[in-house]
Parts: structure tokens; sequence; C-alpha cells
């Protein structure tokens, strides 16, 4: 990589390298070159970062547990790239840290980017869509190379890693962490900050995916409850960020600001500060709409986070019956069964069960799985039929079946007096017949009412048989 045409006399040597594989038979483990069959792994290494390349490897596909990193992805001064999901939550397979081979402070990985079903050229033909840290490893790799092209020489492969750090979404818990890293991977960002001499430039980390669309929605929220939701400012420039302050005239009084720590702050490169935005509904299937206007002495002037909610009790959460969580050499047919109670608003409630040999339940291209032998809803003493969908990609399954549950009127009586009656208790059913054998399968039941509640109940995994 650093001659490869044998003459030590032209510089032909790479910019950046990316690596797309590791050693995922040993998880959290910090392999000593012999070990590996290769010589001299990390003094390798360390040499190509010392003679300015960047070098980025896949973090691994071996999560969710801490201290899952893989080699040579976990080995000292290398950019490890995790992979988030649809939601910028950590993928579930994404490897974490930390490393046994990091030096003192650093983080594994150090960046995370999108890594389920992301859109890739087929192994044999057209297009496919396909989970991994392999697939998010590239797309760092890539904004380096845009960046190079921008910053040419002197500026150094190491500054402009630094500068994706720097200015990347800060999720997960605040600050470096060793399942997000620095955070999500953020170009735009890193080019402003790159820029000499550039203004200040107010990036504004938005809280609820789709990321940074400037629309924050808290979804359902009781009457009289209240949701928290944290939104971070950060200076994406050169220059020094300050004046700023939040115009909030325009804001319906069910929103509210919290724990402020920014206004009036001064921010350097890559500073940030965080101000909690509160939804507290008063009427129940009230729709809340309202702008928050962000000032500072950006040049491109105030910005507007659009907040919206509703007032409403998400739909109770389901517990899961059979089969048994961690369950071995589970029969097929397999038949599911969870229950719940009624809405608390009244409101009719779907249930959809999710399976798949995912453990985030990420989707990809669907065919079409077999037709399930039945589907059967008990509500009391009556009967509910479903409508049913599966999908399946490479061995894999998600199936969502929604389920329309009736609400049962409950009645008091007797003498005069009476006492609340308890919620009714819903159960539901599905049998599967499409499962594969000797396969570990994830699933749970998630629950959306007719003002768009959610609730999703705990995961349960179990094994099929032969």
């Amino acid at each position: 990589v650093l001659d490869p045409g044998a003459d030590p006399e032209t510089d032909d040597s790479a910019d950046i390298v990316n690596n797309s594989w590791g050693f995922d038979l040993n998880p959290g483990q910090c392999l000593t070159d012999p070990q590996i069959g290769l010589t001299n792994m990390q003094v390798a290494l360390t040499n190509l970062i010392a003679a300015d390349v960047a070098v980025v490897f896949s973090a691994g596909n071996t999560g969710p547990l801490s201290g899952s990193s893989i080699p040579p992805g976990n080995m000292s001064g290398v950019l490890a790239v995790g992979a988030v999901d649809f939601n910028r939550d950590i993928a579930f397979f994404s490897a974490r840290g930390p490393s046994p081979c990091d030096a003192p402070g650093e983080v594994f990985p150090r960046l995370v980017a999108p890594g389920v079903a992301v859109r890739s050229a087929g192994l044999t033909s057209g297009y496919v869509n396909v989970d991994g840290t392999s697939f998010s490893a590239p797309q760092v790799a890539g904004a380096l190379a845009l960046l190079r092209q921008a910053f040419p020489a002197p500026t150094s492969m190491t500054d402009l890693e630094s500068a994706m750090q720097q200015v990347s979404v800060d999720l997960g818990v605040q600050g470096d962490d060793n399942d997000y890293g620095s955070g999500l991977l953020a170009v735009d960002a890193a080019y402003n900050l790159l820029l000499p001499n550039s203004a200040p430039v107010l990036f504004i980390s938005d809280p609820v995916p789709p990321a940074n669309d400037g629309i924050i929605d808290f979804a359902s929220v009781g009457p009289l409850k209240s949701r928290s939701l944290s939104l971070e400012l950060k200076n994406g420039g050169s220059s020094i960020l300050a004046s700023i302050s939040f115009d909030t005239s325009a804001l319906n009084p069910v929103f509210t600001l919290a724990n402020d720590q920014c206004t009036g702050r001064t921010l350097t490169t890559g500073a940030s500060c965080s101000v909690d935005l509160v939804f507290t509904p008063t009427v129940l299937g009230s729709i809340a709409l309202s702008d928050l206007s962000i000032n500072s002495n950006d040049p491109a002037g105030s910005q507007v986070v659009h907040l919206s909610g509703i007032g409403n009790n998400a739909p109770p959460v389901a517990s899961l019956l059979q089969p048994a969580d961690g369950a071995l050499d589970i029969t097929r047919p397999v038949l599911f069964g969870w229950q719940r109670q009624a809405d608390l608003d009244g409101d009719v409630v779907n249930d959809f069960l999710l399976l798949s040999e995912l453990g985030d339940f990420s989707d990809s291209t669907p065919i079409t799985a077999a037709l399930p032998q039945g589907l059967v809803l008990l509500a009391g003493g009556g009967f509910f039929w479903g409508l049913w969908r599966s999908r399946r990609d490479k061995g894999w399954m998600l199936l969502a079946l929604f389920l329309g549950l009736a609400l049962l009127q409950v009645s008091c009586g007797g003498g005069g007096s009476a006492s609340p009656a308890a919620a009714p208790v819903l159960s539901g059913e599905y049998q599967s017949t499409g499962l594969l054998p000797n396969t570990v399968y994830y699933w749970k039941v998630r629950s959306e009412d007719s003002r768009g509640g959610v609730s999703e109940s705990a995961v349960r995994s179990f094994t099929t048989g032969p």
C-alpha cells in the first residue's frame, strides 16, 4: 500500500485504505501477530498511519455485548466504524468496545455510519439491501476521499479524521462512548470545520429520526404527563459561535424549554451545548404544532425547529407468554402467545408480531413466505381474525401481523353500588409454519393505537429444533 509501484522514488501510496474484514471468531481479544498467522500487523498499521494513510476498518458484526470488538479493527490507531439503523440506534450486530488493544482514552468504535439495509451492488448482478459494518466503513472512507479532494496536502489525513470526529452527531450517552464512538458521520459539518477562517456554523442535532430534518415529533404523550427530548447545538465552523438564544414567542404553551445550557453561551470549534424540549399535553386527542427559532451569529441566520405531538396514552405493553425466552429445540410449527390490557383511552389497538433471525429486526428485500395455517386472536369470549403478511430474505424473516383488537365493554352492577372493573386482558395467538430448523429467532409484539400511540414488548428469542 505504501509503495505499490515498488519504486521508493515515486509517491504513489494510497491516501485511504478501507478494510471491510476482520477475525470475527475472536471477539473481545487483542490477538498477537503469531496467533493470527500474520507478521507484524500492529507494526504495519502503525507505519501506515505514520505515513499519513487513513486506515479504516469495519468494527465487526459481533455485537451486542460490551467488549465484543474484533481484530484488526480493534487495534490501536485505526479508524473503526460501527453501524446504526434507520432510527440512528446502534445496530444490534455492531461490535462494541472497549477494545483490549486501545491506548488510554481511546474508544471503540471511533465513528458510526448507516449499516442496516444499505443499498449495494450484488455479488452476481443487480442491487441488494444488506446489513453489516462492512457497509458502514466504506461510507467513512468515501467521506475521507471527498474531504481529501477538497483539502489536499499539507492538510493531513489525521486532520481530516479528527474533523469528522469533532463534529459528528453525538448519539447514546453524552460524549464519546464505546457504542457510538464520537458519533454519526456528518460530512458537511466536517467540510465546514476545515474551511480556513470559516464563519461559525450552527449545527443542530435533531433527537428524532430521520436525522437532522428539523422536525421533532414527540408522538403520543398522556394528558398531563410529560416527555422530554434533548436538542444538541454544536459549532461546526472554525470561528466562535456566540449570541445563542431561543425565540419561544410562537410556541404552543404545551411545549417548554428546560435545562437550557445554551442561551448566552459561546462555543469554540466542535464544542456543543444542549437544551431539553418538554411536551406536556393537557387534553386527550389534542394535536400540538409549534415552531422554535434558534438564533446565533451564524451568518445563515436563524434556524427553525418544528415541534409536534398528540395528547394520547400509548397502548399497554404486551406480555409475551410463549415460546419461553431462550427455549431450545422448539417444535415447528411454532405457536406464539401474548397478552395485554385494553387501551386506557378506549382506542382500537392493532398488534404486530415481529419475527426475525436478526435481533434488531431489520428488514430487507422481501420475497413471499409460506402461508400461515391459521391466525386466531382471543379477546374475552370472542374470536377475531386478522390479516397477515410475511417477509423473508436469505434465510431470515420479518413477520408483521396486524390484528384488530375489539374493545370489551365492562359494566358494573348490583345493589346500588359499584366498584371499578379491572381493565380486560386481551390475548393473541399466532402459529407459524415457515420457520427454518435449528435456527435462532427473535420476536416481539408491537402495539399501535388509532391515535398513533406505539408500545413494544420486550424481545425474546428461541431456537427451533431439527
